[in-house]
C-alpha cells in the first residue's frame, strides 16, 4: 500500500471514504430514480466520474432530456401495461429496484424528492 492510500488520500489529495480517493469509481452503474431537471446534474456527474446511468421514464417523458443524455434508458410501464405518465409514476418502489437488477445496477440516487424522502425506499435498497 502506498503513502496516499495509507493515509487515505489519492493523487489528487482528495480524501475520499475508506481510503479511496475521489477520482475512484464505487459504482459501475447507477440507477437514477427521478424525473426531469433534477435527473441531469445526477447524471451528468456520473458520466464525469466513468461511471454509466441508467434513466427511468413515463410515457410522457420518453425524450426528456434527461433521457437522453442517460446511457440507458427504461421506461416504468411494463410491456402491455397501459401507459404512465406523471409524477407518480417515480413512486413505485418495486419497479425501481426490479429496472436496478434488470439493468444490473450497484446503486440508485433518488433525486430529489420523490423516493429520497421515503426511508422505506432506503431500507429496501440495502435489503437487495
Amino acid at each position: 500500500m502506498d503513502a496516499d492510500t495509507a493515509n487515505g488520500t489519492g493523487a489528487s489529495g482528495h480524501t475520499g471514504r475508506q481510503g479511496l480517493s475521489m477520482t475512484e469509481t464505487i459504482s459501475k452503474k447507477i440507477l437514477v430514480a427521478n424525473r426531469g431537471e433534477v435527473t441531469v446534474h445526477p447524471a451528468r456527474a456520473i458520466a464525469d466520474s466513468g461511471t454509466h446511468s441508467v434513466a427511468v421514464f413515463a410515457h410522457d417523458e420518453a425524450s426528456a432530456q434527461h433521457v437522453r443524455i442517460a446511457d440507458e434508458a427504461v421506461a416504468l410501464e411494463h410491456a402491455g401495461q397501459p401507459k404512465i405518465i406523471g409524477p407518480s409514476s417515480h413512486l413505485d418502489v418495486q419497479r425501481m429496484l426490479a429496472i436496478a437488477h434488470t439493468s444490473d445496477c450497484d446503486a440508485i440516487h433518488p433525486g430529489y424528492g420523490f423516493l429520497s424522502e421515503r426511508s422505506d425506499f432506503a431500507r429496501q435498497c440495502a435489503d437487495a
